[in-house]
């Protein structure tokens, strides 16, 4: 196993400025690019914030500084995760004071009542779309089987009449109660000199005060004991949805995560993947199969989803849990963890090459927590795991442990617990 290649993170450069914001910087000058992702954190303790969030997300956009840093020749994109409101910049390094500018304005905006009322229309849009989509149906379910309920900062969209009813003074109150700045990550990567970026983005932002840390009103729920696997009927879908969820213990350290993180890959991680080759290759029962970890509310999960023949649901169920049971009483094959350990070191070596990659890694172990020295560590505790690291790590996967919903049309129209398969 000591034959891989491994990757590292470059040196990088993080500080947390008097504005309160941490700022890390990596120079990568494989183009004359920057690439900045921005992660900010936001208080939400109901339905009415979430709302205001995914507004006061969508006015970003229309902010004259990104208007103006489009102009130069920037890309914009925003988005949610759970709790995390994103923001990602390119624009070649020349352009950088302008991608400072936005930093900045988004930080300290303005909020018109025109301005806002477009991106509450084009929120309320969006929240149609997602959901209306089955997915955010077995997604809610699957949180309510996990928590009890579904926590707000993990709904994948607000209520459409919430949205729209968002106005100019909302979206101000919003961004000053539920936004915390100065919990925030400021990640970028490229070509770039740390020391002028510092400067610049401690220049802007010399005036700026973020408001005083006060208590969350939003508090992260425990995981619930394991709800085993709910049938849901869904009429109408054109195919099965399968999401099984379990606990894991990636966040005690890069190692463990190191292991979890083969443990998922192994399972349905890639087209060869154990899942994907019975349910899909050999079963014929899923159009599309997936494990990964993800971590959610202070919570580390793994999630397990498979796409399948509405008729076959059922089947398709006891299959993975087969699957589950076998390979936590096994363990991986030799060929199995080399396979995947290659695999995972390539992925990081891809991403870590590109300045986005490097970006959205940074700022990923950034917002779970990890010190960015815990990437390296990880990388180099791959080569080094065994079967028995790995097969302890699936015991936490086992059918028992499960929670999860199957959610699509039903022979009989109701909500029912399937039992564990033996």
């Amino acid at each position: 196993m000591n034959a891989f290649s491994v990757p590292q993170l470059r040196a990088v450069d993080s500080r947390g400025g008097p504005h309160g914001l941490s700022v890390t910087t990596s120079v990568l000058p494989t183009v004359p690019l920057v690439q900045a992702h921005l992660g900010i954190p936001a208080d939400l303790a109901d339905a009415t914030d979430l709302a205001e969030a995914d507004v006061l997300l969508a006015c970003w956009p229309g902010l004259p500084s990104c208007l103006r840093f489009e102009q130069q020749g920037g890309t914009v994109e925003v988005g949610r995760r759970n709790q995390w409101l994103t923001l990602s910049l390119t624009c070649t390094s020349d352009r950088l004071p302008f991608l400072v500018d936005v930093v900045t304005e988004v930080l300290q905006p303005r909020y018109t009542p025109q301005d806002v009322a477009e991106a509450a229309a084009k929120a309320a849009r969006q929240a149609v779309l997602v959901g209306a989509q089955p997915a955010a149906d077995s997604v809610r379910m699957l949180w309510r089987s996990l928590y009890g309920h579904v926590p707000v900062s993990a709904d994948p969209a607000p209520d459409p009449e919430h949205v729209a009813a968002v106005t100019a003074d909302a979206v101000t109150g919003a961004h000053a109660r539920i936004l915390r700045p100065q919990h925030g990550h400021l990640v970028l990567v490229g070509d770039l000199d740390a020391q002028r970026v510092h400067h610049l983005i401690d220049q802007a932002l010399s005036t700026w005060r973020p408001p005083a840390a006060g208590t969350a009103r939003s508090q992260s729920p425990a995981l619930i004991p394991p709800a085993g696997v709910i049938r849901h009927h869904r009429p109408g879908l054109a195919h099965t949805q399968i999401r099984l969820a379990a606990h894991t213990t990636s966040r005690r350290s890069p190692e463990q995560f190191a292991i979890d993180q083969i443990a998922a890959h192994i399972l349905g991680g890639s087209f060869g993947s154990r899942i994907n080759t019975v349910l899909r290759e050999e079963e014929g029962l899923a159009y599309r199969t997936a494990a990964s970890l993800a971590d959610l509310l202070d919570n580390d999960l793994l999630f397990i989803e498979a796409d399948v023949d509405n008729t076959h649901a059922v089947a398709a169920h006891a299959h993975l849990t087969r699957i589950l049971d076998d390979f936590a009483q096994h363990g991986p094959t030799d060929h199995e963890l080399r396979s995947a350990v290659g695999h995972v070191l390539g992925k990081y070596a891809l991403n870590l090459g590109t300045q986005a990659g490097q970006a959205a890694c940074i700022l990923s172990y950034r917002t779970v927590g990890f010190p960015l020295s815990a990437m390296n560590n990880l990388l180099h505790h791959l080569p080094r795991l065994t079967r028995s690291d790995v097969q302890a790590a699936a015991a936490q996967f086992r059918s028992t442990l499960l929670t999860g919903v199957i959610c699509g049309p039903a022979p009989e129209p109701a909500t029912t617990l399937l039992p564990h398969a033996s």
